[in-house]
């Protein structure tokens, strides 16, 4: 597949030359209700796109479940486009992604596919060209899409989701409120981290990390503060994230996030970044029979070093400490229980419901009590 990216203040003026490369005829918009507008991709694209005949898929929830997509097929299927393209943040992208994947499945099968690894779905071959509106998830740069099903976070990874044309204008993450330019930007730099210590990173994959944790350090609270520039190497910088996290994937504190954000609402940056802060401790002072990357303790304490530098500090309490004071510099709470969570019952509902079997690309292994001692 030719995939390619247009970066840069005003790159939604190559879309048009997209979508006669690609021969476009029918164009599926698939957009949030609406930041669409408020974003000022609306005006934009409408200019481009009305040669065309377009239609508008809209009609899903922000952490997008298994009737989402299943309306979405259905819009795909009666439409029939040629060309999907998705202008909105990781969750717009997400489910675009997932209407091109089951576009040629049968409705009722869908849950199916979901939950039985060994049943294969073909991808349809319609075009997707990505639109980012949110400096975040840098979904237009991986071949996996999330959906929840029954509240539990389910994963489709597949070379052919990815999109075929990424255009990221930061423009579009100007007008963005403080509250979300915050916690987008947290889950760019957790991506980064977590990519940094996986099991699976490589060297490819800690080069793009270690120039994304340093330009979201710099410039995450101008940018919440309302700086253009520093947004536009937000954007810069989610983008490379999903690179990251394409080759190496995500660890612990995003496999924890997905009940914060089923159960209780808690955006999906933020909900990451409530315990992430606590695995710099937990994957630095593991002994070897707690290791999980096959690469040995002395390789894993390294790269927590390496992490740390980055951070401007010397040791896992120092980086815990970091992390909290840039929360608040956003102005979130740093901690669970700040937000009411010390209940039992609430602690349990969380830990009971993380997928034990998602915490393996952790660099060390994360028990129960691991868990418990987190919520405590």
């Amino acid at each position: 597949m030719n995939k390619r990216k247009f970066f840069g203040v005003g790159s939604i003026s190559y879309l048009n030359d997209i979508l006669q490369r690609v021969g476009a005829r029918k164009i599926l918009l698939v957009t949030g209700k609406n930041s669409y507008t408020k974003c000022g991709a609306e005006s934009k694209i409408n200019k481009i796109v009305q040669r065309y005949e377009v239609g508008v898929f809209n009609d899903f929830r922000s952490n997008p479940d298994l009737t989402d997509v299943k309306k979405g097929v259905e819009v795909l299927q009666k439409f029939n486009p040629d060309v999907i393209c998705a202008i909105g943040g990781g969750s717009v992208i997400d489910i675009a992604k997932l209407i091109k994947y089951f576009g040629i499945a049968e409705i009722n099968n869908i849950e199916n596919i979901i939950k039985n690894s060994q049943q294969k779905c073909v991808a349809s071959k319609i075009k997707l060209i990505a639109i980012p509106t949110t400096s975040g998830t840098g979904s237009e740069a991986t071949e996996f899409a999330v959906l929840y099903v029954n509240k539990i976070k389910e994963s489709i990874e597949n070379m052919n989701i990815m999109p075929n044309y990424s255009i990221i204008d930061p423009r579009f993450t100007y007008n963005s409120p403080k509250s979300l330019v915050s916690v987008v930007g947290l889950d760019t730099l957790a991506q980064a981290i977590e990519s940094y210590w996986s099991n699976k990173s490589t060297l490819k994959s800690k080069k793009y990390a270690r120039f994304v944790i340093k330009v979201v350090l710099e410039n995450l609270v101008k940018a919440y503060n309302g700086d253009k520039e520093a947004k536009n190497e937000l954007s810069k910088a989610s983008y490379l994230s999903g690179k990251a996290i394409n080759i190496s994937k995500t660890t612990a504190p995003h496999a924890i996030s997905y009940t914060l954000t089923s159960n209780y609402g808690i955006p999906h940056g933020y909900a990451v970044a409530l315990t992430l802060g606590y695995f710099f401790r937990i994957n630095y002072e593991e002994d070897n029979q707690n290791i999980n990357d096959s690469r040995g303790v002395h390789y894993v304490k390294s790269t927590m070093k390496e992490i740390f530098d980055l951070l401007s500090v010397n040791n896992a309490e120092s980086a815990k400490k970091r992390w909290d004071v840039l929360l608040r510099q956003i102005n979130l709470k740093p901690s669970l229980k700040q937000l009411g969570f010390a209940r039992e019952n609430d602690i349990n509902k969380i830990i009971n419901g993380v997928n034990l079997n998602r915490l393996k690309n952790n660099p060390v292994k994360v028990k129960r009590k691991t868990l418990e001692e987190i919520f405590a």
